[in-house]
């Protein structure tokens, strides 16, 4: 994705790239859903990271505290996946 992202940029560093106007239309657009599709994957990587450290945590000690954080972030990434679902 990020790849993809840096060839597109490429693209429209490129003097001719403006002269077509659908096209370099498109690829701004492209290049922005691949850039809210990359921050929202991201996000989720981040709250499962948050997820695992938790379950470690709780592994060692059988805080409720740990739990809490687990489930309450295991709950954040369903709703994150869900949107990306339906998207």
């Amino acid at each position: 994705m990020s790849a993809r992202i840096e060839d597109l940029n490429q693209l429209i560093s490129q003097a001719t790239f403006w002269d077509n106007s659908v096209t370099f239309y498109q690829t701004l657009q492209e290049i922005e859903s691949l850039k809210a599709t990359k921050k929202q994957y991201q996000r989720s990587h981040f709250i499962l990271e948050d997820i695992k450290a938790a379950l470690e945590l709780l592994e060692l000690s059988a805080d409720e505290e740990f739990l809490q954080e687990a489930q309450a972030n295991l709950t954040q990434l369903q709703q994150e996946l869900e949107t990306v679902e339906i998207q």
